[in-house]
């Protein structure tokens, strides 16, 4: 879902469903583009008594395809930073307890994926 008004239907659909007895979850990458907004996220989430798992933006999510994705990639250094205000959060917020054992995989995936493509690479 794209476009001007997007994130609030995307947020009242959440709504409907969850009101509808259906298990909602919301998912957000965190890039450059979003890094500074996390605990509004959080806040959100919590206001709407639903979970959020939280994964950074990696390269490798364009793996096989013509676009490059780097540029929504935050440092290693910023990663963690974002990581570590999420985990600060997690006790006072809506944050999904799989988001901790969903990040450290991600985490792992992505220096595996590295490490493949560095082999590839050389």
């Amino acid at each position: 879902m794209r476009g001007r008004g997007s994130f609030d239907r995307a947020l009242a659909g959440a709504d409907t469903a969850k009101h509808g007895g259906v298990p909602v979850e919301f998912c957000c990458t965190v890039g450059r583009h979003n890094a500074r907004s996390i605990e509004a996220l959080i806040d959100l989430a919590e206001t709407m008594k639903i979970p959020i798992v939280f994964q950074p933006a990696l390269n490798s999510l364009f793996l096989d395809t013509v676009r490059d994705g780097s540029s929504w990639q935050l440092e290693s250094h910023t990663i963690r930073q974002a990581f570590a205000r999420i985990g600060r959060s997690s006790s006072e917020a809506a944050v999904s307890s799989a988001m901790r054992g969903r990040a450290s995989n991600t985490f792992a995936r992505s220096r595996t994926t590295r490490a493949l493509h560095a082999r590839r690479a050389g």
